[in-house]
């Protein structure tokens, strides 16, 4: 969703961020637990998948963690959530509930309180990306990738056009205008819209992620090589990878064992971050 941020925010301290990635192990551990408990099948995506292979743990840079889950089994982790995991953390997602505003699945931790660029505040959020069926035929790839792509762009310029009152956040005046021509619907429901869009009943030997960085065209991978899961060393314990991690980080981002120059690591910023006494006492969640 981003375009481009005026000047402020900061970035993370290295206590912060050391503080936050245990955290989010923390809760990635709990989540795997209740998957495998649930028979639910869950792995590590994008750079959480490329710091277990390169780094074994955390990228030590990376200040977030994103996991993937099958539809199927993202729909029964929808199911199960509130009983297993409800007391502690709160999910968001489309086609879940209705006050969600994110294009993806979200588990929020309620023990950090920041605000983004956007100018929400929340918790620390572990992001989910559904793992979707996909046609083999070249022309059905076609026609649900150019459908769920157009609403989900919708989606994502109602969306800043909803934030347009926040100073830290810039667009540009075009697209805050088609913002505002779509905005009869709140992001929330585009968002529903494209979830259903993506969706493909039928098991065949591909699978996709529509809502990560390739988006629908560029993450079409083979089921073989993401299922089933692997699981590899991470900090101090172990975790889920696809089955063929090589070919998954290969097509995402090329030679991904190259350490990338300080310049163009991917960090973030927030313009505020507050703990509560539980994550401050530790560092982690209690």
């Amino acid at each position: 969703m981003a375009d481009t941020v005026k000047s402020g925010g900061r970035l993370l301290t290295d206590e912060e961020l050391k503080k936050l990635q245990k955290m989010f192990l923390e809760m990635a551990e709990e989540v795997d637990e209740v998957c495998r408990k649930n028979n639910i099948v869950m792995m590590l995506s994008g750079g959480s998948v490329l710091g277990a292979v390169r780094h074994h743990g955390f990228i030590p840079w990376d200040d977030d963690l994103d996991i993937n889950i099958p539809r199927k089994d993202f729909e029964k982790f929808k199911k199960v959530f509130r009983k297993e995991l409800g007391e502690k953390y709160k999910l968001y997602a489309p086609n879940y509930h209705h006050t969600a505003i994110y294009r993806i699945g979200k588990i929020e931790n309620p023990d950090v309180s920041l605000i983004d660029k956007f100018g929400n505040r929340h918790g620390l959020m572990l992001d989910i990306f559904p793992i979707e069926n996909v046609p083999e035929s070249a022309v059905l790839q076609y026609i649900i990738g150019i459908r769920s792509s157009a609403l989900m762009w919708v989606g994502i310029r109602v969306f800043e056009y909803e934030c347009r009152n926040n100073k830290n956040y810039h667009i540009s005046a075009g697209k805050r205008i088609l913002g505002k021509i779509f905005s009869f619907r709140p992001s929330w429901k585009w968002f529903d819209l494209a979830d259903y869009a993506v969706r493909y009943p039928k098991e065949t030997s591909l699978v996709g992620i529509p809502a990560g960085r390739g988006h629908y065209f560029k993450e079409i991978y083979r089921r073989a090589d993401m299922l089933p899961v692997e699981y590899v060393d991470f900090e101090d314990t172990k975790m889920p990878v696809p089955n063929n991690a090589d070919a998954y980080l290969s097509k995402l981002y090329g030679d991904y064992m190259v350490i990338p120059e300080e310049s163009k690591r991917e960090r973030h910023k927030i313009w505020d971050l507050q703990f509560t006494k539980n994550s401050s006492d530790s560092g982690t969640h209690m």
